[in-house]
C-alpha cells in the first residue's frame, strides 16, 4: 500500500511545482511580477512602452534567475523597456531570459546599460549608454 501512497504524494508535488504565466500590461504590474517571480516562471508583456527606471534602484527591471520576460507578440518592435536615460534597463539574473522586447535608454557608468547578464534572444537593443572609462591610477 506505500507505493499508491507514493504516486500520489510524487502526483500532488508534479501539480504544486508548475511554473507561473503572469500576463502584465503596465510598468507597475512589469515590475511587481517579476520581482515576485519564482525560478521557471514567464512573464508575458503586452504591446507598450514600459519605463522601467525607478529611482530608488540603479538596475530598472531585475529579472531573478530562471525567470523569463518575453513580449506576448514575439516581436521586438511591439514592447519597449525603457530606462529613462537613468538607470540599467535590465539586469537579468543566471538562467532568466529576455526574449521579443527592444530595450533602450539604458544609461550606466559601468558595462552593461541596456541589458547585463542572463539570456537574450531576437531582441532590439539600441541607444543605451555606457559612460564607463578606465583611467590610469598614476595620472601625469
Amino acid at each position: 500500500m506505500t507505493k499508491p501512497l507514493s504516486i500520489l504524494t510524487l502526483c500532488l508535488c508534479a501539480t504544486f511545482a508548475r511554473a507561473a504565466n503572469v500576463h502584465v500590461g503596465t510598468t507597475a504590474a512589469l515590475t511587481n511580477s517579476v520581482a515576485a517571480a519564482a525560478s521557471n516562471d514567464t512573464v508575458w508583456c503586452s504591446n507598450g512602452n514600459y519605463q522601467v527606471y525607478n529611482a530608488e534602484v540603479t538596475d530598472g527591471l531585475v529579472v531573478p534567475a530562471g525567470v523569463t520576460v518575453r513580449s506576448v507578440s514575439g516581436n521586438p518592435a511591439d514592447v519597449s523597456f525603457d530606462g529613462q536615460a537613468s538607470c540599467r534597463a535590465v539586469t537579468l539574473a543566471a538562467s532568466s531570459w529576455l526574449i521579443g522586447v527592444t530595450v533602450s535608454n539604458g544609461n550606466l557608468n559601468e558595462f552593461g546599460a541596456g541589458v547585463y547578464g542572463g539570456s537574450v534572444s531576437n531582441c532590439v537593443i539600441t541607444k543605451n549608454v555606457n559612460t564607463y572609462i578606465r583611467r590610469s591610477e598614476k595620472l601625469g
